[in-house]
């Protein structure tokens, strides 16, 4: 008989209530499906089984491990579920993302503890009842081929519920329903098929984060507002609607005294005026005809790491209203998103005071170049600061009895045989950036910075380092951290009304990158980049 895995081994051993299994080399293992001896530590509480070739579960045995409250089976070739999950009544956390699923078992709704649901970039076209989730706080099924969302999702039993993700789905209608989820926080139905916005969102109260973008709204306005995504205005404008549709119907039912009537906002003459006004604003100016300005890439880090676009953005302004804090948390939001976890692409910022150009893109031996991490204070090796990162993880692991890596830890596998490390390195050859892990203290940005160096590094591919970049600076408007714009056409005091998040701008110089030869790789941003109808980019060469 073959021997029991050696994870599975040291769970029994050591009466471990956690079970990770990940990567090529489980894969390798998994030919004849997963050993039935995991269905018989019934003292689980966390198993984790992800990007692996894993195509089904035993049907009749996930039932056994009653104890699990975390069961993570992502990014595996994993087609459809058993109906035995829904006797994990325990379970919280169920993470089935990045798989093949075209289905869900109904007793899904059977999972009456379950707080965090991942199902995003699936095959699914439908999804049972959920309104016996009653705990569920986070619902995530973006990237999917749905055209409605699940039956009870509007259910007022869902008290917690707080965000929905259904992005880049095909769903053609939102529910009128959603405000009976009282602590929804967070909704993002972005690139969807839906032609209206149901007026009784705007009774959302405790909604926070709003994302409609990409829809197919005709009314022109709106769909601007979309776009935009400025809750507060879209809200404005769905509450308006909502307030002309009660009183349709209240007329309908006789109600036709007219009286207090409220007066309507004036706005200004100008329709076009006021749609260049709900625009964002960028202004570009060229790169520097002599490479003053530029990242020069070395042939030596071709084989590993070979994408970067670099940009550099002026005039902003970090210090109101937690900007900074909002500039990191949303660097954090794209690495986890975009990004996917640093797998596509990572982001990197430096003050630009403290960077000394022209910049080399290089990949080096780990022992023969040194960095001091972001937020630390000794120069290291990138040999030994890996070498740390992996002691530091394994030392968390067995503290905590968990196989799963968090914070920097989780990125150390993207770097895993490979014999030489990418950096950026400044004029002084500082290494500034050790992508995908840290860039340098020395460089980091602070509530002072006014101009900023923004570097985005890939391995797969450089649109993706385009489209991360593009997104970047679309949510740096929503932040506010570039220059008020006063447009002197306007009254001040419909300008105000009419769309505040708009009358921002950034100002934005392009960074060359080039082969030693002097060639040119890529200049960002280019006249095919940042392409939006609701931004309103300038070029100071057309001038």
């Amino acid at each position: 008989m073959e021997s029991s895995w050696p994870e599975i081994e040291m769970v029994k051993k050591e009466n471990r209530h956690e079970l990770s299994l990940q990567g090529a080399e489980i894969s390798s293992r998994l030919k004849d499906g997963l050993p039935p001896e995991i269905f018989s530590l019934t003292g689980l509480n966390h198993l984790e089984i992800s990007s692996t070739c894993l195509n089904n579960i035993n049907v009749g045995n996930l039932g056994n491990l009653e104890n699990l409250t975390s069961l993570i089976l992502c990014s595996n070739k994993l087609e459809s579920m058993p109906k035995s999950l829904g006797k994990l009544t325990k379970l919280k956390v169920l993470d089935l993302s990045n798989n093949a699923l075209v289905a869900l078992p109904e007793e899904i709704c059977s999972l009456v503890s379950l707080e965090v649901f991942n199902i995003n970039k699936n095959a699914l076209e439908h999804i049972p009842d959920i309104s016996g989730l009653v705990k569920l706080h986070k619902f995530n099924l973006s990237y999917n081929r749905l055209k409605r969302l699940p039956d009870g999702i509007c259910s007022p039993k869902l008290v917690h519920l707080s965000h929905i993700l259904a992005n880049n789905n095909c769903i053609e209608e939102m529910p009128a329903e959603m405000f009976n989820l009282p602590h929804l926080n967070v909704l993002d139905m972005s690139e969807n098929r839906m032609v209206d916005i149901p007026p009784e969102l705007c009774q959302c109260s405790r909604l926070k984060e709003l994302n409609l973008k990409g829809n197919r709204v005709p009314e022109r306005k709106l769909h601007k507002l979309l776009e935009q995504s400025s809750k507060k205005s879209i809200f404005d404008f769905l509450a308006n609607i909502l307030e002309k549709k009660r009183k349709s119907e209240g007329s309908s039912r006789g109600n036709r005294s007219g009286k207090n009537k409220k007066k309507s906002r004036p706005v200004p003459e100008n329709d076009e005026l006021v749609d260049e006004l709900l625009k964002c604003k960028i202004s570009v100016s060229r790169f520097d005809e002599d490479n003053s300005l530029s990242v020069v890439v070395t042939p030596a880090v071709l084989n590993i790491r070979p994408y970067i676009v670099c940009c550099l953005v002026k005039k902003l302004n970090f210090n109101d209203n937690n900007a900074l804090k909002k500039f990191i948390a949303l660097q954090t939001k794209l690495h986890d998103t975009i990004c996917d976890k640093r797998q596509a692409a990572t982001i990197a910022t430096h003050d630009m005071k403290l960077v000394k150009f022209p910049l080399v893109y290089n990949a080096k031996v780990p022992s023969t170049f040194k960095i001091i991490p972001l937020f630390g204070r000794e120069e290291l090796t990138a040999q030994t600061l890996v070498s740390n990162l992996r002691k530091e993880a394994d030392e968390i692991r067995k503290e905590k009895k968990r196989n799963k890596p968090s914070g920097i830890h989780k990125y150390l596998d993207l770097l895993h045989e490979k014999p030489e490390y990418p950096c950026l390195l400044d004029n002084d050859e500082h290494v500034i950036s050790f992508p995908p892990i840290t860039n340098s203290d020395k460089t980091k940005i602070s509530k002072d910075t006014t101009s900023l160096l923004i570097e985005i590094t890939s391995s797969r591919s450089l649109h993706i380092c385009k489209e991360v970049m593009d997104s970047l600076l679309l949510e740096m408007l929503n932040l506010k951290v570039g220059e008020r714009i006063i447009d002197e056409k306007i009254p001040k005091s419909d300008a105000e009304e009419l769309n505040e998040d708009a009358k921002y701008k950034l100002t934005i110089q392009q960074i060359k990158v080039i082969n030693q030869d002097s060639s040119l790789r890529v200049v960002y941003p280019s006249r095919t980049d940042l392409n939006s109808d609701l931004i309103q980019v300038t070029y100071d060469w057309d001038d």
